[in-house]
């Protein structure tokens, strides 16, 4: 009998604990600060500048940036860059397909745009829809593709990765 007595009394005991713990718990979180606001002073210039950070839209850093992955590609096994193709013969009456190679898509609901580097001279360039490639216009961006446009005829750059199927530059079908 009084063994029960004296457990019922350490369960009290250990329960009335736990509700001043949940209390004061409940008491620190509600007097916490909201972490996404800030108190604004008058000269606060801190809370003005996270403020206009917010409001920017999001911004990549310049192509020069990416020119690493282009010298030192990560998915090709020895980590440089597919030789150069030899200078191709045209016909001077019809445009050419450009001679560029996608390098990668950016889809966001602010713009998209791709990433495409020169064959021939090794440079890359950033293009959103709607600019112009040497006489092609950007049509169409997609997950891994790009769509050009120049007056009927189109021609579609696929991004060549490893393990899939080579697509070379060419008109569509």
């Amino acid at each position: 009998m009084i063994r029960r007595l004296v457990t019922d009394q350490i369960s009290w005991a250990l329960l009335a604990g736990c509700l001043v713990l949940a209390v004061m718990l409940t008491l620190q979180i509600a007097d916490a600060p909201d972490p996404g606001v800030t108190a604004a002073t008058p000269n606060s210039q801190g809370a003005n500048a996270a403020a206009t950070a917010r409001e920017e839209p999001l911004q990549f850093p310049p192509l020069t940036a990416y020119q690493e992955i282009v010298e030192r590609p990560l998915f090709s096994k020895d980590r440089r860059p597919p030789p150069a193709p030899a200078a191709e013969t045209s016909q001077a009456s019809t445009v050419d397909v450009p001679q560029y190679e996608l390098e990668g898509t950016v889809l966001s609901p602010d713009g998209s745009f791709a990433i495409l580097q020169d064959r021939r001279k090794r440079e890359l360039q950033r293009l959103g829809l709607g600019e112009r490639l040497d006489a092609w216009t950007v049509a169409e961006i997609g997950e891994g593709w790009l769509r050009l446009e120049h007056g009927e005829r189109n021609a579609r750059l696929q991004m060549d990765l490893p393990g899939g199927p080579s697509n070379p530059i060419g008109p569509e079908k």
